[in-house]
């Protein structure tokens, strides 16, 4: 999957056992969405804004073991 922004493109790649999950939510800073994702015991390992006025997020997280 290619995601294209402002600051150019990114591929991502999945293998066939990653879970890939797709949400919406508006008006929350990088600190909010991580944060987020921190309380449901997922490590962020990656976190990019892109898009017009940086309104989609590219997160990549593991679960905490």
């Amino acid at each position: 999957m290619t995601f294209d922004a402002a600051g150019g493109s990114r591929t991502v790649s999945f293998e066939p056992d990653d879970t890939v999950v797709v949400w919406r939510y508006l008006y929350q800073d990088s600190t909010a969405v991580a944060d987020q994702l921190t309380d449901c015991g997922l490590q962020v390992r990656l976190l990019e804004h892109g898009g017009q006025d940086s309104q989609v997020v590219l997160v990549a997280a593991t679960p905490t073991r």
